[in-house]
């Protein structure tokens, strides 16, 4: 081989070690507990079945690394379409920099359980800086009326 590729090879190889999280283990540890957040007056219209943990334009959820949340809907029925969303900014849409929202995707926020009580949602990244917005509406046919999220 010559120097040149050596060289090269040697630049990639501790490229590829600075850049893998894996073994630097820079994430926060998580937590078994999840956080519960309370179904607060206006979040939930029960005869239309429609939850909102918040409006797309804030004030939205801290959404930290490693945690999961435990959206308390308040439809009394297991529902049968539910989103959730991620800003950078608490603001949303209102954010003063043109803030955005978009859907989750990925381990961004793995839904971990829902029943007719909870929507329990995981950021299983190590993003530190997101923040959340759920939506639920409808009564989905599965509903059996069970806790089947453990509270």
């Amino acid at each position: 081989m010559t120097d040149r590729l050596l060289k090269g090879l040697a630049a990639l190889a501790a490229l590829s070690v600075a850049s893998g999280c894996s073994d630097l283990d820079n994430c926060p540890d998580g937590s078994d507990d999840p956080i519960r957040i309370a179904n607060e007056p206006g979040m939930t219209v029960v005869d239309q079945l429609y939850y909102e943990s918040a409006p797309d334009n804030g004030p939205l959820t801290p959404f930290p690394a490693k945690r999961e949340l435990m959206f308390e809907h308040g439809l009394g029925v297991k529902p049968l379409l539910y989103k959730a969303y991620l800003s950078f900014t608490k603001d949303g849409t209102a954010n003063e920099d043109k803030g955005s929202i978009t859907e989750i995707a990925g381990n961004e926020g793995p839904t971990e359980c829902s029943d007719h009580k909870v929507i329990v949602i995981k950021n299983d990244t190590c993003e530190r800086s997101f923040f959340i917005r759920v939506v639920a509406m409808g009564a989905s046919p599965s509903d059996d009326g069970e806790d089947h999220c453990n509270e």
